[in-house]
């Protein structure tokens, strides 16, 4: 039995919320069709009794608002999302509403990951007369912008939830109807400043995001049936939907956290043509030919990701010399081993190979990506290591293998920080501490040797799409797993009401960068810590600790006389569950799920010794003037 077939199963059955995690757990697998013919029974399942199955399976809601009937939307973002690993519920607006709805509000907006607004053509055209011309029709743009600029501020100023707008096509039939060159080039502008215009947006207004249809219309092939579009208002195809979905599931994604960290590729057929073993450094087929082009392409593909911050791995059956030759030597490929972080060139199975590579990285299975053109070694992979994400590319079509990597957007984030462009960097220094380690006479010697340094201060703007990012994507240590998005942070920030902290960390090998974030809740006497994340590569020495005795040391120059905690556990947190306790609060209340502590100030925990806390003096002194 297949697995819509299986699904429809369970659906008839009665068992669906039950079994939903099977399903869930086998969309990667599936095509289009069947992504969104499973979306149509996702939709249909009861929320809270799939909460009750399966607490540990992510949940994501999604609103959508618009200018025509956008139902049809619904089963293929539920499609995608759930290819996300998301138990998806989709909330669609009434027809031609959006701007009531945006106004006064959007139903399921108080549980929504996100709110999109979807707008086609005729939301323009309808506010012209018969006949027309470009400059009435750049005055109605002009009258939709103000108005939808007034409708999603004012979305923002009574909600925090991020906002997913769509730029607009040209309907074809509209260009048509001009007959002069003219006046064809005068709409084509018009149109192309407004949707100019609105891109811009997500620069303007904090929490908006912008998305360009264009990219979604030449993937999808067709904007709209135009017999659809005039009986029953569904002005865009099948295949955009499908396509915008994939899109909005992104989106969703990076905005919960969900951003893949490592591309881990396999070479023979997949990065190259030809087998190593067979033809040699010299023999393989990369650069020259059609087909040689092709694999450059995807190396190029390979490489712009990794300068965005992608961390790139190699899994493949192979000799690791011949590999590292053909890397070193080879002109005609175009990435050396220093675009690696590791390389995995053995004749071992790939499933442990993989599961090698993010434990020395340090990062979950689920942050890794998988591209091979073996269907049995993706099998094998999918099945020992289901939270991988396995890409399948052939051999046969080259053509075809930047496109497969891409299309899903897997490593999609909101902002490319400072800090992602320097993480290969940073992976490559940690292989020096960990030879340190290896040669250190005690855990104490190797702590002390580390020469640990950290840096406490408020986040610059420059600093506040980072922190974001941690809450975001800081998945082990993060003691409630809210997640912020940078306009939630900056208005944090700049609240008498509240503290952000932001933490940095260097050592003897080098810079790790922003690696943590604090959220502090100020009352007249009282700090209440309301999340704390900190990135995995700076577990083990004590930086935690540190943090919490500054944050404690702060709150009592400020005049607070306790500082309080909270923690919520989540299917991954449990690194961080005995972080107060463990530095002397007092557990207040406690259940299986969740837990707060107190701590009476005046006899604050110790700095660990072997931690050097930059300014800690001059910091402290400032303190922090409370309400």
């Amino acid at each position: 039995m297949n697995l819509l077939e299986h699904a429809r199963d369970l659906r008839r059955s009665g068992r669906l919320e039950a079994q939903l995690d099977e399903i869930i757990a086998g969309l990667p697998d599936q095509d289009d069709d069947t992504l969104c013919r499973i979306g149509q029974l996702l939709v249909t399942a009861d929320a809270d009794a799939v909460a009750g199955h399966h607490p540990a399976l992510p949940s994501a809601t999604v609103c959508v608002v618009g200018s025509s009937t956008l139902a049809p939307l619904r089963a293929p973002l539920a499609g995608m999302l759930g290819f996300r690993g998301f138990v998806p519920t989709i909330h669609v607006g009434d027809y031609a509403q959006y701007m009531t709805e945006l106004l006064t509000g959007v139903d399921g907006e108080a549980e929504a990951d996100a709110i999109v607004c979807v707008l086609d053509g005729q939301e323009v055209f309808r506010r012209l007369p018969a006949v027309w011309t470009p400059e009435q029709v750049a005055d109605a743009w002009a009258a939709v912008l103000d108005e939808l600029v007034v409708a999603v501020g004012g979305l923002r100023e009574r909600s925090s939830c991020p906002v997913l707008l769509t730029t607009v096509e040209l309907p074809p039939r509209r260009m048509a109807e001009i007959v002069d060159m003219t006046s064809r080039t005068q709409l084509s502008l018009a149109w192309r400043e407004a949707n100019s215009t609105l891109l811009r947006l997500s620069q303007e207004l904090a929490g908006v995001y912008v998305i360009d249809s264009a990219p979604i219309l030449a993937q999808a092939g067709s904007l709209a049936d135009d017999r659809l579009a005039a009986y029953a208002q569904i002005r865009f195809s099948e295949g955009y939907f499908t396509e915008l979905g994939r899109e909005i599931a992104a989106i969703v994604a990076a905005l919960r956290g969900r951003t893949s960290k490592c591309l881990v590729v396999d070479l023979d057929g997949t990065m190259w043509g030809e087998v190593l073993s067979e033809v040699g450094p010299t023999g393989v087929v990369s650069g020259e030919g059609p087909v040689g082009e092709c694999f450059s392409a995807m190396q190029g593909v390979v490489r712009h990701l990794a300068a965005q911050g992608v961390l790139l791995a190699i899994s493949s059956k192979n000799d690791d010399e011949l590999v590292r030759t053909t890397l070193r030597d080879n002109a005609n490929v175009d990435l050396g081993e220093d675009d690696f972080v590791t390389i995995a060139a053995d004749w071992n199975p790939k499933p442990g190979n993989i599961e090698a590579i993010a434990q020395g990285l340090n990062i979950g299975l689920d942050s890794l990506v998988f591209v091979d053109d073996s269907v049995s070694e993706r099998g094998s992979v999918r099945t020992a290591l289901p939270s991988v994400r396995v890409v399948a590319v052939d051999h046969k079509e080259p053509a075809l293998h930047a496109h497969a990597v891409l299309r899903a957007g897997y490593f999609r984030s909101l902002h490319v920080t400072a800090d992602d462009l320097e993480r290969a960097q940073r992976y490559r220094a940690e292989t020096q501490r960990l030879e340190f380690q290896r040669s250190a006479g005690s855990i104490a010697d190797y702590l002390v040797g580390l020469a640990t340094r950290i840096e406490i201060t408020e986040p610059t703007d420059a600093e506040i799409a980072r922190i974001s990012q941690i809450t975001l994507r800081t998945n082990q240590f993060n003691t409630t797993t809210v997640r912020r998005d940078p306009s939630v942070v900056a208005a944090l920030r700049d609240s008498p009401d509240a503290a952000v902290f932001g933490v940095r960390c260097t050592d003897r090998y080098g810079d790790h960068g922003l690696i943590g974030a604090a959220f502090v809740e100020i009352t007249s006497d009282t700090w209440h810590i309301d999340n704390f994340a900190m990135s995995c590569r700076v577990l083990g020495r004590n930086v935690e600790d540190a943090v919490i005795a500054w944050i404690c040391r702060r709150a009592e120059a400020a005049g607070a006389t306790a500082v309080t905690g909270a923690f919520l556990a989540s299917p991954k947190n449990a690194k961080a569950a005995n972080l107060f306790a463990g530095l002397g609060f007092g557990t207040v209340s406690q259940s299986a799920h969740d837990a707060s502590y107190r701590l009476e100030l005046g006899d604050p925990p110790q700095l660990p010794p072997h931690i050097e806390v930059a300014d800690h003096d001059a910091l402290i002194a400032e303190g922090v003037p409370t309400p």
